[in-house]
């Protein structure tokens, strides 16, 4: 055996018994410390968690570029960059929110063909954003064996060297290893549930993860599904973990796991979870006291019969109730307000509120801002990906940016990000994958505009508005990419004017079906 103990890096770092690898602090304390920029830097929102920091509401979210936070309930954001607050560019791929601590988990790009990307590690901050620290990804420590064979690789404790008897194959590198979700239990540590890295908690006082396996196999996410790590809930009672392989609770201070699986129903003959690939985990609280904890499976093979949907239980997985309103659906995100349950899904964001019975279930209309009988913004977009109810105000987050609601959704305003006062996008535009393209501009004062499109050979294609009356202040208007034929225009070059009050503007579109 190589005495030479080793951290499983990108690029391998060799280390001696004796030295333990620490955290990397980046960026903590002192003047430097980069400052949030005002707005939103993209209109993508597809985290949203609510915290409480000094009796005041705080929004979080993510996105492709960062952390968003909000003081006044999403009306407006201020973003911190990930390259501001971590060594590296990269989104933000899972978020947490603790009474006194907030956790991002970091996503970058490789440069391997055929490989999704990296976990980029785990930031976090103490003091709601003023400081940051960051975690590199975590990963596992281990000798070489004697044959030299990555496989035969010996896992061993990163702080100690001791022989790890609980993993079969370390995890060495970050590539596909990507941290999906992030809960905090207690403020006192972060777990993680990483596709290629398992579960693993991070102590806060000893600054040390654990890589926690949840059931009596030897560790190994390439032959275990059970391994492939999507979710985690820190809840009252216990911890719970989900894989592509099935839901995983251990009750606060045991050392056992208990599984659920789509192929080990109740005892009435209904399943506990609807698919094996757990990719949510929210928790509800009753309001007549306790917890539900819900879960949202996705399908994983055709010859196992799970598939899509969403279950809860409020007895820790005593029994389990299953919504066969949302059979076949896609849940991304849940959100409670009492007996109002809101669900993200492909298809829109549904509602129940009667605390999620059967028939109690709704799909809410187009999210339209509208103001004086004018469409000023569309959703456009059927998935949402993102829900959160603070303090009864409505908000959903989608590509299209943030829509909010004070009224359980009779009328709409959105947050997003305004790039330019004149803008088409998105530019290349497909027919065939998006609804519209948005037409976006800024009136200085309220007057007639039409906009009008036009292809290569500048011969009329499609009046979008002909001397429409619009308001001042941001507008968009909408092409569905099709002529005036009622038929879907092919691939090429088109040009849009825009003509209105102040405003007199032209820009090139590419179509590409």
């Amino acid at each position: 055996m190589d005495a030479r103990l080793r951290i499983g890096l990108p690029l391998v770092l060799l280390l001696g018994a004796s030295q333990v690898p620490s955290a990397m602090d980046f960026r903590i304390s002192g003047a430097d410390d980069p400052q949030p920029i005002p707005g939103m830097v993209s209109n993508s929102v597809t985290q949203l968690v609510v915290g409480e920091r000094g009796g005041q509401t705080w929004v979080w979210g993510s996105n492709s570029f960062g952390v968003l936070r909000s003081a006044d309930l999403g009306a407006t954001f201020e973003t911190f960059e990930s390259v501001a607050i971590t060594p590296q560019l990269g989104g933000v791929s899972g978020l947490a929110v603790g009474e006194g601590l907030v956790a991002a988990a970091t996503v970058i790009d490789t440069a391997i063909a055929d490989v999704q990307g990296a976990g980029g590690g785990i930031v976090y901050s103490l003091d709601n954003g003023l400081n940051w620290t960051w975690l590199e990804q975590p990963l596992d420590c281990y000798v070489e064996a004697a044959s030299g064979l990555p496989q035969d690789r010996i896992a061993v404790d990163c702080y100690t060297g001791d022989t790890l008897n609980t993993i079969d194959i370390p995890t060495t590198t970050s590539i596909q290893n990507i941290t999906y979700d992030l809960s905090i239990e207690g403020d006192s540590a972060i777990w993680a549930s990483s596709f290629a890295g398992g579960f693993r908690r991070y102590s806060l006082s000893t600054g040390q993860w654990k890589n926690e396996v949840v059931d009596d196999n030897l560790y190994d996410p390439v032959a275990n599904l059970n391994h492939r790590a999507f979710s985690v809930l820190c809840a009252d009672d216990g911890v719970w973990a989900g894989s592509a392989g099935g839901l995983n609770f251990r009750p606060y201070g045991s050392t056992e796991w208990t599984q659920f699986t789509y192929q080990n129903p109740q005892e009435n003959g209904e399943p506990t979870i609807t698919g094996n690939w757990v990719v949510v985990l929210d928790r509800q609280e009753l309001p007549g006291g306790g917890e539900a904890i819900w879960a949202g499976g996705w399908a994983t093979f055709a010859s196992i019969g799970d598939y899509f949907g969403l279950s809860y239980t409020r007895d820790n997985g005593e029994s389990w109730t299953v919504i066969h309103d949302l059979d076949d659906v896609k849940v991304w995100d849940l959100a409670f307000d009492g007996d109002d349950v809101y669900v993200a899904t492909d298809e829109g964001l549904y509602r129940s509120n009667a605390g999620g019975v059967p028939g109690s279930w709704a799909l809410y209309p187009s999210m339209n801002v509208v103001e004086n009988g004018v469409i000023r913004r569309e959703m456009l977009v059927d998935e949402v990906y993102t829900v959160a109810v603070p303090e009864g105000q409505l908000l959903v987050g989608s590509t299209r940016g943030l829509f909010h609601s004070a009224d359980g959704g009779s009328t709409w305003s959105s947050t997003h990000h305004e790039p330019s006062p004149h803008i088409f996008f998105p530019n290349p535009f497909s027919p065939t994958a998006f609804r519209k393209a948005t037409i976006g501009f800024d009136l200085a004062q309220p007057g007639a505009v039409s906009v009008k499109i036009y292809d290569f050979a500048m011969d009329p294609v499609q009046v979008v508005a002909d001397g429409r009356s619009l308001p001042a202040g941001p507008v968009e208007l909408y092409w569905d990419g099709r002529n005036r034929q009622g038929n879907v225009v092919a691939n090429g070059v088109y040009f849009y004017s825009v003509e209105g009050p102040g405003i007199s503007s032209w820009g090139k579109i590419m179509v590409i079906k």
